[in-house]
């Protein structure tokens, strides 16, 4: 460790413990430093003990506990933040994001439901409790491909585990990718990762919502050896990968069927409200969105909700 490592961890050290005497001071009842090492001091067997049994009391069975617990909260929390930045490489990512700081509350809350102890220390230790096991869930699922609906809880991977892990990668075309760190890969293989581990547990269908960032990978999906189920909408995407569609307005099923009986110019301006010519040539439907006759005068105005047309 580096010179400058030991003065920050010296620096960082003596801070808290300034930080935990002084939060023990704070109080209804009126405790000084002083009184903080004496009781200290007393109960560790480094000084006999001088302090009246009550202000001993208050600092040893009461503020001490407290304090110490929620610094170890604290330091855990900052732990938990360090170790997802470092597996996301995102210095955004933080206990709050993952999930961390709610399995503290629900510990909490669970306390208090249970009526287990009493007082901030309960609540504290809860909470301590909480954000320790939601963690831990973070790690254990961010280390698992896909086949934990196939295992016991704390097993190791079997060889049927192995063999489902390869072929998932084998069909996604990630095997010379096996031995990376997801963080490490590019935006198209994070992708057939996420597909890879869905493979991984043997499914009959996927379901997938706007695949379109890399097209490469739908050419992957159609060629994967199970039913897929593609929110879309880019009906010429559609057309060209879809075997059959489900047209929806306004969260409701329009029409549905094959892509050359579905996707027609009167059911496109029906639902999108925009004029189209449709060609079959390649083989599928091909459509090319027209502007408004010049005799309109002017281009329509249509308003955008989130809830646009889909074809699936």
């Amino acid at each position: 460790m580096s010179v400058h490592s030991l003065l920050l961890t010296g620096g960082g050290l003596v801070a808290l413990f300034v930080s935990i005497a002084v939060a023990v001071t704070i109080g209804p009842a009126h405790i000084s430093t002083g009184d903080v090492w004496a009781s200290v001091a007393a109960h560790l067997g480094l000084d006999e003990g001088t302090l009246a049994p009550l202000r001993d009391g208050i600092v040893w069975n009461l503020r001490m506990p407290r304090t110490l617990l929620a610094a170890v909260c604290g330091a855990g929390l900052a732990v938990c933040g360090a170790v997802m930045q470092s597996l996301l490489r995102n210095p955004l990512a933080d206990p709050f994001v993952l999930g961390v700081s709610s399995g503290a509350s629900t510990g909490a809350v669970a306390v208090v439901m249970l009526g287990v102890g009493g007082g901030a220390v309960s609540l504290s230790a809860g909470a301590f409790l909480g954000a320790l096991l939601s963690f831990g869930l973070v790690l254990l699922l961010s280390h698992t491909l896909g086949r934990i609906p196939h295992r016991r809880g704390w097993t190791p991977p079997t060889a049927a585990d192995a063999a489902a892990v390869t072929e998932a990668l084998a069909c996604t075309g990630l095997t010379d990718r096996a031995g990376q760190s997801w963080h490490t890969l590019s935006g198209g293989e994070r992708q057939r990762t996420q597909i890879a581990r869905a493979l991984a547990q043997e499914p009959r269908e996927l379901l997938l919502d706007e695949p379109t960032n890399h097209l490469d990978l739908l050419e992957l999906v159609a060629s994967l050896p199970v039913t897929t189920v593609i929110a879309l909408h880019d009906l010429n995407l559609a057309a060209m990968y879809c075997d059959r569609l489900l047209v929806l307005r306004d969260g409701r099923a329009v029409t549905e069927g094959t892509p050359a009986e579905v996707l027609t110019p009167a059911l496109i301006e029906q639902v999108y409200g925009v004029r189209a010519e449709v060609t079959h040539e390649p083989g599928h439907p091909v459509i090319r969105f027209l502007r408004p006759a010049a005799r309109e005068g002017s281009l329509r105005k249509r308003s955008t909700t989130s809830d646009a047309p889909t074809a699936i």
